[in-house]
């Protein structure tokens, strides 16, 4: 293996793979796994992600049509939490699991899916993933959410894949 290079484990199958650095911008690693085709995205760069993600729900919950939010592993469940009391933990929990379920196994047959929209009576959940383990989970009043939420989510992202950096 050269300096270049680093391996990823695929998330679906375990299978290892081999990695030019290339592949790695702003502290994500995008790669479809060479054995199985699976969609594998690892975020590289931790405690910048996290300030990212608490920076940017902080800025949707002052958005009147935002009811909350909360971020979503699929292995530690919920690490942040703007839900208010609208819901116990282990609901929240149950929510999570459901939802990213769902979006993970909509991605591994359609590669292009940005998020998952999910819309029940007058409430409007919407999953935008962050990487391969976790997802921001946005509850609104409205449907499709805001101009303002979606640019914010597009700026940050955007910004946060190409430098690493918080806008």
């Amino acid at each position: 293996m050269k300096p270049s290079q680093i391996i990823a484990f695929c998330e679906d199958c375990g299978e290892k793979n081999i990695l030019s650095r290339t592949k790695i911008a702003g502290g994500m690693a995008v790669f479809k796994c060479s054995f199985c085709n699976y969609p594998n995205r690892y975020c590289l760069s931790e405690t910048k992600h996290k300030n990212f993600v608490s920076s940017f729900l902080k800025k949707i919950m002052e958005i009147p049509e935002i009811s909350g939010c909360f971020v979503f592993h699929r292995q530690n469940g919920v690490s942040e939490n703007f839900m208010g009391k609208a819901l116990k933990a282990s609901e929240l929990s149950r929510l999570g699991t459901t939802l990213l379920k769902n979006y993970f196994a909509c991605l591994s047959c359609y590669d292009d899916i940005k998020e998952m929209t999910l819309v029940i009576s007058d409430k409007v959940m919407v999953v935008k993933p962050i990487d391969s383990s976790r997802a921001v989970v946005i509850v609104s009043k409205v449907f499709p959410l805001p101009d303002q939420v979606q640019n914010q989510w597009k700026n940050y992202i955007m910004n946060f894949h190409n430098t690493g950096q918080e806008p």
